[in-house]
């Protein structure tokens, strides 16, 4: 009868050691899976959000302004260019084909190399909204010309024009103002009542570069300050 006690308790013994083997090695295996977990996180937060900044680094824009006209079924889409922008990447990101993009390319180069847009500059795309091409591109080369690209039978044809601006003003009978009291005066005033709507940038900045110059000359032809522009062939 003692020996069957023995045996017993000596069964128990083996049981309850054989339970502690079989709750280590579980928790072994569970360290190894966590820190495998842990190893692929780490390698997935270190490249992963890298290679995805650099793909929307492309597609950012400083200014992407659209107007639609329902009657002739087209849009105008005007970007402000910022650094590392390409001619591919603005393109792109407006949905046209890498054809319609090749065509456009080949169609400038022996006017102006679009490879070489450069940062502030305005690109200007009259897209038909129909199938999403472009019927003409504008793109400010400097101050003073502009690259058009038109599409006629389906086919771009590139050109350069010069710009000149024209501004004549007189003498204010009803204010008794003269015209370079206006031209001076009303300039500063549009600025500073800018600055203080928080429409222009903090800092030391060009005045092109910090106001937004179509509204500025909207606000002068509304003093009946009126700027011509002429564009001519080059």
């Amino acid at each position: 009868m003692k020996r069957v006690i023995s045996n017993i308790q000596r069964f128990s013994q083996n049981k309850k050691l054989a339970f502690l083997l079989m709750l280590l090695g579980v928790g072994f295996l569970t360290v190894i899976v966590l820190f495998f977990l842990y190893l692929l996180n780490n390698v997935e937060s270190r490249y992963i959000p890298e290679k995805k900044l650099k793909s929307s680094k492309k597609t950012k824009f400083a200014s992407n302004e659209e107007t639609l006209s329902s009657e002739s079924e087209t849009k105008t889409v005007k970007h402000i260019l910022i650094k590392d922008n390409t001619l591919y990447d603005v393109l792109r990101e407006d949905n046209i084909t890498l054809e319609e993009i090749f065509s456009l390319l080949i169609a400038s180069k022996k006017v102006y190399n679009l490879s070489r847009i450069r940062p502030g500059n305005t690109l200007e795309l009259e897209m038909n909204m129909e199938d999403n091409t472009v019927n003409c591109l504008r793109y400010e080369i400097d101050e003073d010309s502009i690259l058009i690209l038109e599409r006629l039978n389906n086919v771009f044809y590139a050109r350069k024009e010069k710009i000149e601006y024209e501004m004549v003003d007189y003498f204010d009978e009803e204010n008794k103002m003269s015209a370079m009291m206006r031209t001076t005066g009303y300039p500063t005033s549009i600025i500073a009542q800018m600055m203080a709507n928080n429409e222009i940038e903090k800092g030391a900045f060009p005045p092109e570069l910090c106001v937004h110059g179509e509204k500025f000359l909207f606000e002068l032809s509304k003093r009946e300050i009126k700027i011509k522009e002429k564009m001519e062939n080059i």
